[in-house]
């Protein structure tokens, strides 16, 4: 197993926050969960990352557009992700990084 320094834990986190100085550490944990698995829905994350259903849904507007009218609990979103209805069940969305969330993933130095 390769060690993670502490300094170079330090260098990344300074760089998720020059995109967002407060970004939540779940937000970041749904980003890169994403990230990892391409297309996936709203309940693979709460299933895997075990975190609420209404919280997984924050963090994917803030890592999205935002909500409609920029609600104080979720703000104006990163757009960083993008979704698209599931063709097989219209109930669900699945999401994945567009340009702009693959373009902080090379700035990260982070590899799919």
């Amino acid at each position: 197993m390769q060690e993670f320094k502490a300094s170079a834990l330090l260098g990344l986190l300074e760089k998720v926050l020059s995109v967002d100085p407060v970004l939540a550490v779940n937000t970041l944990a749904v980003f890169l969960y994403v990230a990892k698995n391409k297309e996936c829905a709203a309940a693979d994350i709460v299933r895997d990352l075990k975190l609420a259903q209404p919280a997984v849904a924050r963090h994917l507007q803030r890592l999205g557009r935002g909500s409609p009218g920029a609600s104080k609990a979720v703000g104006q979103g990163l757009d960083l992700i993008s979704y698209v209805d599931d063709a097989k069940d219209a109930r669900r969305r699945l999401y994945s990084l567009n340009q702009r969330g693959l373009e902080l993933l090379a700035h990260l130095g982070i590899a799919l």
